[in-house]
């Protein structure tokens, strides 16, 4: 190869080879970026109104009855709160915003209270935990619905009246303007 065809060759690889790192950057970035910042304390499930396993991407309507379960075979499994929890919340967060009540776009608190029945050990548990954000009634669940856009769906046990959270499950949820909404897939 000539010498001015191999600085050309090598070149021509340089860029490809920053392009290529340059895409790979901003993929990563993108992607962290729409995971929230401290994890699930567990995987949540999403089951449809038939009690059928979601599917990662399915879309579901605002008022569509959706439930969740720590279980993937079963959405009947309680969802059993660590001991102290006294009570059991429906959320929708924006990323970073699952574990502090106070900044909850939208819920609904499930006032179970302190129960052994479901499996629990004097704590709070809920058998079959609602994530339809049209039951939601407290927060900002018009504007979402309007809106649309990135965020965290979930359960959470709480204590201290509702301001601390002992274990908060969630997911990854997009909502498109008019409240339609998909399941992203588990982390």
């Amino acid at each position: 190869m000539a010498p001015r065809r191999k600085v050309l060759f090598l070149a021509v690889a340089a860029v490809g080879v920053a392009a290529i790192a340059v895409g790979v950057f901003v993929t990563v970035t993108t992607t962290a970026a729409q995971q929230p910042s401290v994890p699930s304390d567990a995987a949540l499930y999403v089951f449809d109104t038939d009690g059928v396993l979601g599917k990662d991407g399915q879309q579901l309507t605002w008022n569509q009855d959706a439930s969740g379960s720590l279980d993937a075979a079963n959405f009947q499994t309680p969802t059993v709160c660590p001991t102290g929890s006294t009570n059991v919340a429906s959320f929708v967060a924006t990323f970073g915003n699952e574990r502090t009540p106070t900044a909850w776009s939208m819920w609904e608190f499930l006032g179970y209270g302190v129960s052994t029945a479901a499996g629990g050990t004097g704590s709070s548990s809920v058998a079959i935990a609602p994530l339809t954000p049209d039951r939601m009634g407290s927060g900002t669940g018009q504007s979402i619905h309007k809106s649309g856009g990135l965020f965290s769906l979930g359960v959470a046990c709480t204590t201290n009246n509702n301001l601390t959270v002992t274990a908060a499950y969630y997911r990854t949820i997009h909502v498109q303007a008019g409240g339609a909404w998909t399941i992203d897939p588990l982390n």
